[in-house]
């Protein structure tokens, strides 16, 4: 099997598997291989509209490598910009540009990359497209900080999945 979702009954407490882990890793079975998979935990029966497939987007997206964007115990960083920082609310629910880049869903000639030194007092006119729109416009800006730390900018309105935004197109 390429991938196998393990769900758990919707009882489960939430001491017992608050989280669903992905485990994107070769186990061997009687019956083949599991090549990467996932277990539900009571984060799957939460009483938002959606529960279950958000818990299942957000852990597939473990299994192509997304890292979570959220951190427990101290303010979110990425607040709920992205199906894998908050995928339990109704707010965005889109993946970021970056995201889509780093998994080749966002080809290259859509997001232009930017040096420093390239940002002057008098700026740089780019347009860009909104995310949630489907086309081949440029959707984002990607400047480097350092080795370890990039900006992104990205345009974001309430489409596709993308509900509460204030603005609107």
């Amino acid at each position: 099997f390429d991938v196998v979702y393990f769900l758990s009954p919707p009882t489960i407490p939430w001491k017992s598997i608050a989280y669903g882990p992905a485990f994107p890793r070769i186990y061997q079975t009687a019956d083949g291989p599991i090549r990467a998979g996932t277990f539900s935990g009571a984060d799957a029966y939460q009483s938002l509209p959606g529960a279950g497939w958000k818990w299942m987007s957000h852990e597939t997206g473990h299994l192509f490598g997304l890292q979570d964007l959220y951190t427990n115990g101290v303010d979110a960083t990425f607040g709920a910009w992205d199906l894998m920082s908050l995928n339990w609310t109704n707010e965005f629910l889109e993946l970021t540009s970056w995201n889509r880049y780093i998994q080749g869903w966002l080809p290259e000639s859509q997001l232009a990359c930017l040096t420093p030194g390239q940002i002057t007092p008098t700026g740089q006119d780019l347009v860009l497209a909104p995310l949630e729109r489907v086309n081949t416009n440029l959707k984002a800006v990607a400047v480097p900080l350092s080795d370890s730390l990039i900006l992104v900018i990205e345009s974001r309105r309430a489409e596709g999945m993308d509900h509460t935004s204030s603005h609107q197109p």
